[in-house]
């Protein structure tokens, strides 16, 4: 099994040798696979793949838990309704037919980056874990993917959405972006959040109610970015500095830009419906709250992170790989009812806390970025 994941990397790796190299990079040296999955093979060598194989044989594959998994598991009743039917086939068809061809090699040295941080996804999972119920966050993002045309509207939003103009030489998300990571670097973001009072609410419920409410102010047509950008000047005026403020007046305002564009407005009214249909607890909003005032996150190392990778890629092409992906799933429901199936059972809470202690010690045996580096790169003097 991990000697076919290892030739399925590169492989992968192989489409990309296949397309004209870009103009810049000094040549990579030669690597053998064994050299490239170093990192990999000592993993095996230590058997920290056995559950790999048992989570593929019982959920991916046999479609039933097991004993063994089952008694792992703390909830696994919860699992067994999504477990009908070969999901791995389904998957390995969907990334053969369709996905290969598209190898998002920014998008890739982007999560390659993140993934090399450290602690950064062991940060995220121990925050997690804090409080076990916020993993039910999965729940209604599953719902969404599988309930809402497959992900369709989402893949509408994001056939357009990366390719706005800006008003930052750049895309407007990238400047979106920019604003964002001012926004999180702010000393006071915290506290700020936490004291905050909205329609009557104060602190984690004011600011949930306040997602929705810019939800649905954005997502009507004619939005005035200008008159929202205003009400949340005055709500935070006297909590957070000038230079945040003003970067929270610039992501308004990026949100104009996209709204103005009715080929981005339409579908994220209706991804709006959709995330208020299917997270009737606000889930989504309430773990975003707890992101950016628990101390478990610092919301600057996020600020850092989001920051240096964006420096580190060619962000234009990522903008560019994003809508082309989006393009060909918004073109094929077959494909996204597929995929959607595939990748159902992964986000039930019960097996995602199981997994995620295991992701977490491939991060930091770093086996995540040689495989993300494999598929970027491939096996440049290999035949």
């Amino acid at each position: 099994m991990i000697r076919f994941l290892s030739m399925s990397l590169a492989l992968a790796g192989c489409q990309l040798q296949e397309r004209p190299a870009p103009m810049g990079p000094e040549p990579r040296q030669c690597r053998d696979l064994e050299t490239a999955l170093e990192a990999t093979r000592s993993a095996l060598d230590d058997r920290r793949f056995e559950w790999l194989g048992q989570l593929i044989r019982d959920v991916f594959v046999d479609g039933r838990l097991s004993p063994e998994l089952a008694a792992q598991l703390d909830s696994p009743e919860s699992l067994t309704n999504h477990l009908e039917g070969d999901h791995l086939r389904t998957l390995v068809g969907v990334i053969v037919e369709g996905l290969a061809q598209l190898v998002p090699v920014e998008t890739l040295r982007g999560l390659q980056n993140i993934v090399s941080e450290d602690a950064s996804i062991g940060s995220l999972m121990a925050f997690m874990d804090a409080q076990p119920t916020r993993w039910n966050v999965l729940d209604p993002v599953r719902e969404m993917f599988s309930s809402c045309r497959d992900g369709g509207d989402l893949a509408d939003l994001m056939v357009h959405l990366p390719l706005v103009e800006g008003q930052c030489e750049e895309v407007e998300l990238l400047c979106a972006l920019d604003h964002l990571v001012v926004v999180l670097k702010s000393p006071d973001l915290a506290e700020s959040l936490s004291s905050v009072d909205f329609e009557g609410r104060v602190g984690r419920e004011a600011f949930q109610q306040l997602i929705i409410h810019v939800m649905d102010v954005t997502a009507t047509p004619g939005f005035d970015s200008e008159a929202l950008a205003a009400q949340l000047r005055n709500l935070f005026g006297e909590r957070l500095d000038d230079t945040t403020l003003d970067a929270l007046d610039g992501l308004m305002a990026s949100f104009g830009a996209f709204m103005s564009n009715p080929d981005v407005q339409q579908p994220w009214s209706r991804v709006v419906s959709c995330v208020k249909r299917y997270d009737p607890e606000r889930a989504v909003s309430g773990l975003t709250y707890d992101m950016l005032t628990d101390g478990g996150l610092n919301s600057g190392t996020t600020a850092r992170v989001l920051s240096e990778t964006k420096g580190r890629v060619e962000a234009d092409q990522m903008m560019l790989e994003w809508s082309r992906m989006a393009t060909f799933l918004a073109a094929d429901p077959a494909l996204r009812e597929r995929l959607s199936f595939g990748l159902r059972p992964l986000l039930v809470p019960t097996l995602f806390r199981w997994i995620s202690p295991k992701i977490v010690e491939l991060q930091e045996r770093g086996v995540l970025a040689e495989w993300l580096r494999l598929v970027e790169e491939g096996l440049p003097c290999e035949d």
